[in-house]
This record gives structure tokens, C-alpha cells and sequence, in this order.
């Protein structure tokens, strides 16, 4: 089962407000919004060992056998939720799909990427959101709240720190009053995960903060972007505070977008792209790449009885993809016909 990112749609009717109002992602945002106000209110990457914050980022020892950590398997990946930015709300990638006697394109979110990659009738869902960098004091706490809703097991926050150690902060980067600034942001995010981690009784997967200042003037403005020695410092601590919770394991983002952006494939093949040509949000194959990123951080971290049946293979991923996907749009065709068709 799944939740839909409600906030934008779904569909093509969509399209003009996309172009008109706003370009966002996770790793970077287009500073131009529609005259109107907000959107309604929000619904619903992985990494390399040797990344910056890899040193947090490993198995902890002396785990108490009666801790969360200490939990089944299986039973810890019942019931999953992603919460986050951009990626986690998939920014509108696509994929064809063959339903209703057929091809359509079908919206896609890190969820449904999880779920193809996981494999079996687990629950996963998805409280994502375009709109985070406007206020992440606001819409972090939001999205939570929609995240818990399903009451999960277990929870994917790989993008959700992002704006709270990126966007503006009223100084100039690179002087100590940004980076203080940042560092009390980042501590309102932590909290906030903090709070989550107490209440659910399985994994809390956290990303750290990706390189992106090659989107400062294409995506970004200078002052959104922490300097190197700040998000350094940034992603140290949130490997330290993960370290210090059994139930936490960190996702190196900034090592897998900086292999994406290097053009890695993944085992994917040359002609299949994976990320838009902004270079910056993931194709819907993107997004199987990254699912397959985090499951496969999660086997490292916890062993693979944590995700029995998960796909190592891509083409296997997408095949499960294209049949959730397909059932999703059955379904909906079949709700929305009239009484007594068909």
C-alpha cells in the first residue's frame, strides 16, 4: 500500500504549474515560484563506504540485545516509510507502463522504488514534499507526522536533513555566523529524527548532506550552499549522532551523488539515463538506483535476513516496478468507472 504525494498531483495536469511555479529537488531549487502562494499541503540518495561520513556510517558493536537494534529482521521492515525532500517525493519521474491494454506513463516515488527493490507485501510509503527548502522548521514536522501516520517499523530519511543544513541563512558562506547558523539548523533536524527514533521499533536510515555546489547559478544561489569546511563538519555530526543510536544507519549521500555525477553506472546499461538532464534529480531509473543503494546499505549495516527477497539485479527492480505501478493505475480506473461498467 502506498500514500500519494498529494501536494503537486500526479498527473499532466500538473505540467503547467511545474513550469510556472517551481523547480526543486533535494540536491538543489530553482528560486521561482508562481505569484498565488503555497501549494496545498505536502503527502507523500545511498552511498559509497569510503564517502566523507563513511566513519559513523559503520555497524556498531556491544548493541544491548534488548535494544531496537535487536529487533527481527523481517518484522523491522513490515511497515516502511520514506520522509523527505525531493527525492523521496521522486520530483515527478516517470516510467512506462503497459495497463489498460496500453503504454502510459506512470508517476513514481522513492517508496515504490523501495518497494520494487525490497521485494514482498511489506507496507511502504511516502511523505515527500517539493516545497521543504521554503521552511524546514514547517514542513519537516509535517511530514513526520504524515510518515507516522502509517505507523512504520521502520523509516528512510535519506534526504530529509538536506535543508536543514542547505539554503540561505542571512550570512555570507564561509564566515562563522553561517556556519553557526547551519549547525543550530542541523540540530532542529536531528531533534526532530530523534523524537521518531524513540517511537518506532525498527531501522532509522539517515542521509548525510551531498556535495552540490556545481549547482550554484544553475540551481542554486551562492548563499544557499554551505562552504566545504561547514558541510563537512555538518555530515561529522550527523555521522556522530547516528553512531550513537542503535537503531541508526547512515546512508552516505554525498558519496553516491558524487559517483552519480560522475557518471557510475550502477550496473545499468549506457543508453538507460539516471538522472534528468538537469543533472540533478534522478530518472525514475535513478530512483531504482538509489532504493537499491539504501536496501543494500541496510544488508550491509544489519545482515541480509533484513531484506530477504531484495533485488540486486536492476532489471528485476524495474520489472516489479512496472507491475506495482500498472496495478496502481487498474486500480483507479477501476474505482473511477461507473456503476455497473465493464
Amino acid at each position: 500500500m502506498r500514500r500519494g504525494c498529494t501536494e503537486t498531483g500526479r498527473g499532466p495536469r500538473w505540467a503547467g504549474v511545474l513550469a510556472a511555479a517551481v523547480l526543486v529537488s533535494s540536491f538543489g531549487v530553482t528560486a521561482s515560484v508562481a505569484a498565488g502562494g503555497e501549494p496545498p499541503p505536502p503527502t507523500r540518495m545511498p552511498s559509497d563506504p569510503g564517502s566523507e561520513s563513511a566513519a559513523g556510517a559503520g555497524p556498531r558493536a556491544g548493541a544491548p540485545a534488548g535494544s531496537v537494534a535487536a529487533a527481527a529482521p523481517v518484522e523491522a521492515m513490515a511497515r516502511l516509510a520514506a520522509v523527505g525532500a525531493s527525492v523521496t517525493h521522486g520530483f515527478y519521474a516517470q516510467l512506462l507502463v503497459e495497463a489498460g491494454g496500453r503504454m502510459q506513463p506512470a508517476n513514481l516515488d522513492l517508496a515504490d522504488a523501495l518497494a520494487a527493490v525490497l521485494g514482498g507485501d511489506g507496507q511502504v510509503e511516502a511523505a515527500g514534499s517539493v516545497m521543504f527548502f521554503r521552511d524546514p522548521d514547517r514542513w519537516g514536522p509535517e511530514l513526520l507526522r504524515q510518515a507516522e501516520a502509517s505507523r512504520p517499523t521502520s523509516v528512510v530519511a535519506v534526504d530529509f536533513l538536506f535543508w536543514y543544513g542547505y539554503g540561505s541563512t542571512g550570512h555570507r558562506p564561509g564566515t562563522d555566523a553561517d556556519a553557526a547558523a547551519r549547525r543550530e539548523r542541523l540540530e532542529r533536524g536531528l531533534a526532530l529524527l530523534a523524537d521518531l527514533e524513540r517511537r518506532i521499533p525498527g531501522h532509522l536510515l539517515v542521509g548525510d548532506l551531498p556535495d552540490m555546489s556545481g549547482a550554484v547559478g544553475r540551481m542554486l544561489s551562492a548563499g544557499q550552499v554551505p562552504d566545504q569546511a561547514t558541510r563537512r563538519s555538518l555530515n561529522a555530526r550527523i555521522a556522530a549522532w547516528v553512531d550513537e543510536r542503535p537503531s541508526a544507519i547512515l546512508v552516505p549521500l554525498s558519496g553516491t551523488m558524487q559517483r552519480l555525477l560522475a557518471g557510475e553506472r550502477f550496473g545499468v546499461p549506457e543508453a538507460v539515463p539516471l538522472l534528468k538532464p538537469d543533472r540533478l534529480h534522478p530518472t525514475a531509473d535513478g530512483l531504482v538506483v538509489v532504493a537499491r543503494e539504501i536496501v543494500s546499505r541496510l544488508v550491509s549495516v544489519r545482515g541480509p535476513s533484513a531484506a530477504p527477497e531484495a533485488a540486486a539485479d536492476h532489471e528485476v527492480a524495474i520489472g516489479r516496478l512496472r507491475a506495482r505501478l500498472a496495478a496502481r493505475i487498474e486500480a483507479a480506473a477501476q474505482k473511477d468507472a461507473p456503476a455497473g461498467a465493464g
